[in-house]
Formats: structure tokens, sequence, C-alpha cells
């Protein structure tokens, strides 16, 4: 299989806010990497076909929220829901390293 992804993904279970325009929804996430991000909406949300988002989720053990844009590189209907996948624009020094170290502590040993 050819692997479009960089870096290391690990789950994530997590609430995310998607911040666009128009509004505000609520998702969840399925995995992080410290390049991007997927996360899923039920799928009476509608595709918004933004190319930019604001997010905002906080990782487990952590207090303070990350906020970063993404830039949407898919979203799909899959199954009942709606899956977007985005790669992370201007992650701030220090909200990388917390994804650097979530995402290394989530790795078999």
């Amino acid at each position: 299989m050819n692997e479009r992804r960089e870096g290391i993904r690990v789950g994530l279970d997590v609430t995310v806010s998607e911040k666009l325009v128009a509004g505000t929804a609520k998702a969840r996430a399925i995995n992080l990497s410290n390049a991007g991000m997927r996360y899923t909406k039920p799928g009476s949300t509608a595709g918004h076909g933004a190319k930019e988002v604001f997010l905002e989720f906080t990782l487990t053990g952590e207090t303070e929220p990350i906020r970063v844009m993404g830039w949407v590189v898919e979203e799909i209907a899959k199954g009942n829901g709606l899956e977007t996948a985005v790669t992370f624009m201007f992650l701030q020094e220090a909200d990388e390293q917390k994804i650097n170290t979530y995402v290394q502590s989530q790795l078999p040993a």
C-alpha cells in the first residue's frame, strides 16, 4: 500500500471544535500526528467544502487547548458520519511539542 500520510498517526478520542465563518461544529478526533488530524462529525452535518478550518482540542492529560488552522485534504461520508482529514498549518512550537509527546506516549514500547 502506498502511504500518503507524513508522520506516525496514533488513535485519539477527544472533542474537537471546528470553527468556520458559518459557525462552529463539534466533532470527535479519530487520529492524530504531528502533521495533522482526522476527525468525524455526525452524517447529518453537511460537508462544508471549506479548504481551511480552525480547530481547537485538548489532548488527554493537558489542560490548555491546542488551537490550529487546518488545511482540509479529504472530506468523505463514511458510515453514519462525515470524516475530515486536515494538515496542520502554522502550528505553534509549544503545541507541536505537546503533540509529539502525546504521539510518542501512544506508541507500543
